[in-house]
């Protein structure tokens, strides 16, 4: 298997190639007292928080449950928090208005399209801080070991490859395989350090296999899916699941039951997994249509991600959108094998109330219930016109 994160590391960006991206984020994690992360709320952007709080063990957390879009709204919240390093993972856009609300050094690690923004110097904000007391001397002991900019952004499709969050996050703490894979066969990628995991725990995945089959057909799978339940129901019960995550040293103890802790992951995914069959059973009455469109109620339990990916799995041919009703719109997981969901997005918004972004075959948009169906109606004719359109016999997508 060729391995293009190595055949990349030669590659500059603004003079800086991803091995100096690494070390900048290593040293700004070593420096932080009080870190503060704010990830996505599905495996990857967990997982990436995990391996680097197991690593500095210092800092807190915000879980983003809403449109991964950041700005001045986000900044205002965050405003209650007292940190001295923002670290943003697996989060797609960011405004540069979020960027300007803080005075303290960032790391963006993503791999969602490259955004562009203005990325002062770090000295001026040092300069900016010198009047604060209770920062200054920080500064002074550690402003020579970090970047030059206020903000470290680590996104290998700068570099002209693409693995998730998690993956980076790996490659700087380079331990806690079990995580790593976890956050990235959620994110359906198989990555680079899958054989020192078989051998760690060759019970829980024996040999190499597309992501896809790892989710169905291992244990590991059964982790991944135990992980994004663990993110679900209220609030209370979520942020316990992640006190205990950030405490596990060993998936067995989660899936073998060996520990408290992991048997209370245990059950909160059992539990969780008879409502989410239940919505599979009713979602897959929909096979017969296309695109199949599974719409369930906001009372429910939110499983809109991981339904997606059971559909498509089961449905590989299918253009799936699953949707959940709340509070006057569909917050809705697209999936499809054969068309580029960012490129269908741009056609498909067209007449519509919402946002979305993600991936070349994911997406996550957020439409308002009334223009749905206009919504439903421009993916039903793109999918029409893709039938039609052939290039030397051979399927064609945008």
């Amino acid at each position: 298997m060729i391995n293009k994160e190595k055949m990349q590391n030669e590659i500059l960006v603004d003079g800086i190639s991803i091995e100096e991206k690494y070390k900048q984020v290593q040293e700004l994690l070593l420096t932080a007292k009080r870190p503060l992360f704010v990830f996505d709320d599905d495996t990857d952007g967990l997982s990436a928080f995990l391996l680097l709080y197991k690593k500095y063990r210092r800092g807190d957390y915000f879980i983003l449950k809403t449109t991964p879009n950041l700005g001045r709204p986000l900044a205002e919240k965050l405003q209650d928090y007292s940190f001295d390093l923002l670290v943003i993972l697996d989060i797609a856009i960011i405004q540069q208005e979020f960027f300007d609300s803080f005075d303290v050094p960032i790391i963006w690690i993503d791999h969602h399209s490259p955004c562009e923004f203005r990325n002062d110097a770090l000295e001026n904000l040092r300069t900016k801080r010198e009047g604060n007391e209770s920062i200054a001397g920080e500064l002074k002991n550690t402003q020579e070991q970090l970047p030059k900019n206020k903000i470290v952004y680590l996104n290998p499709r700068q570099f002209g490859y693409n693995i998730p969050t998690t993956a980076l996050c790996y490659n700087i703490v380079q331990e806690n395989e079990w995580i790593g894979m976890i956050g990235a066969i959620g994110d359906w990628h198989y990555p680079s350090f899958a054989e020192k995991f078989i051998k760690q725990y060759p019970l829980l995945l024996s040999e190499e296999m597309a992501p896809e089959e790892v989710m169905h057909k291992s244990r590991i799978g059964t982790l991944v899916r135990l992980i994004s339940f663990n993110l679900r129901g209220d609030s209370r019960s979520v942020r316990r699941s992640i006190q205990i995550l950030t405490k596990i040293n060993d998936p067995l103890e989660i899936l073998d039951g060996t520990t408290e802790e992991g048997r209370y992951l245990y059950d909160r995914y059992f539990e969780l997994n008879k409502e989410f069959e239940k919505l599979v059973e009713r979602a897959i009455k929909k096979k017969d249509e296309e695109p199949l469109i599974f719409l369930y109620e906001e009372s429910q339990t939110s499983f809109t991600a991981d339904l997606a990916n059971e559909l498509q799995y089961r449905f590989p041919e299918k253009f799936i959108i699953v949707g959940r009703s709340k509070s006057g719109s569909a917050k809705c997981s697209l999936r499809c094998s054969y068309l580029n969901l960012q490129e269908v997005l741009k056609t498909a918004m067209a007449g519509v109330s919402g946002t979305g972004g993600g991936h070349e075959f994911a997406v996550g948009v957020v439409i308002q219930d009334d223009t749905f169906p206009i919504f439903v109606e421009n993916i039903k004719r793109i999918i029409e016109e893709k039938k039609e359109i052939t290039i030397n016999n051979k399927e064609f997508a945008f």
